[in-house]
């Protein structure tokens, strides 16, 4: 049964796109694990400070999940550029909430990895 499904992540990248601080701290829990090329770090507080500093906008354009875990292929742009950048992004569901957030630049294969999933783990958009 998948769990993670693009509702969930569709309401995360509008929140996150539009700076909405509460919404976007509304879908994930309080020990959400924040990662990117720059680190890793937990909890409710860093979540919301990188929404609040991020600028970042994101789309999927495709997803992978299986459990509780996906992974969302996505244009992102930062609203210091206009350059638009393709990043796979690793979502942990728990309870019906995000539980952790980590973004690879390095490809989507690598991502799936990380989050031990597969090409045939696809779902529909």
């Amino acid at each position: 049964m998948v769990i993670v499904n693009l509702d969930l992540v569709r309401a995360f990248e509008q929140a996150v796109t539009a700076g909405d601080v509460e919404a976007a701290a509304g879908l994930v829990t309080d020990d959400i694990e924040v990662g990117g090329p720059r680190g890793s770090a937990s909890g409710l507080n860093v979540f919301r400070r990188w929404v609040a500093s991020s600028g970042i906008s994101l789309e999927t354009v495709q997803l992978f999940g299986r459990g509780d875990t996906a992974v969302a292929v996505q244009k992102a742009s930062w609203a210091a550029s206009a350059d638009v950048h393709t990043v796979a992004t690793e979502f942990g569901v728990r309870a019906g909430r995000i539980c952790r957030v980590i973004r690879y630049d390095d490809g989507v294969d690598v991502a799936l990895a990380a989050a031990g999933l597969g090409r045939t783990d696809e779902l529909p958009l």
